[in-house]
């Protein structure tokens, strides 16, 4: 079964020096109809700015956010709480300038189309196959993302999740699995 997935990001930024203005941190790509803004006001005396964004990108839109972000650290999280999707594994990018602070909770998540196929292979089938091929085939498949998106900004790292973001898992080989 052909999937495509895609990347659930919340971004951050928060500016403490009067010197940066939003229009020079924030990345070109940080738009609606891509991202919505969900926070702009600071929580600390110490931010003179803040700004939360949440979108959902492609792996090229992914790619062209990083471009723009000078990431300079990578880490796993306890994971990322969307308002689409509940709570997420979630990979932690961060730009730190001194002045100003970038940071990427980047999840893994399936389109729309590719989570409405897998619903209908395994609509059917018990509660325990289903975690079965979610434990053989879906969750493996977003561990080798999330290990990717840890040692971004690498090549090999990029091109692989090139392929892992348009691949095929074989969902239905597991299906005929049906232990009760």
């Amino acid at each position: 079964m052909k999937t495509t997935t895609k990347f659930s990001i919340i971004l951050s930024i928060d500016i403490y020096d009067d010197g940066w203005k939003l229009s020079s941190v924030k990345p070109k790509i940080v738009q609606y109809p891509l991202f919505y803004k969900t926070e702009s006001e600071a929580d600390e005396d110490c931010i003179k700015i803040h700004r939360k964004y949440c979108g959902t990108l492609s792996f090229d839109e992914l790619i062209t956010l990083i471009e723009q972000v000078n990431i300079t650290d990578t880490c796993d999280t306890m994971g990322a709480l969307t308002l689409d999707y509940g709570f997420l594994p979630a990979v932690s990018m961060t730009d730190n300038d001194g002045g100003w602070n970038i940071n990427l909770y980047v999840s893994p998540i399936f389109d729309n189309e590719t989570e409405e196929k897998i619903q209908k292979a395994i609509g059917e089938i018990s509660e325990m196959s289903k975690d079965i091929v979610f434990d053989t085939v879906i969750g493996p498949h977003f561990d080798k993302i999330m290990k990717l998106l840890k040692d971004f900004p690498e090549d090999d790292a990029i091109e692989e999740l090139r392929i892992l973001s348009e691949t095929e898992l074989d969902i239905q080989n597991m299906l005929p699995l049906n232990i009760e």
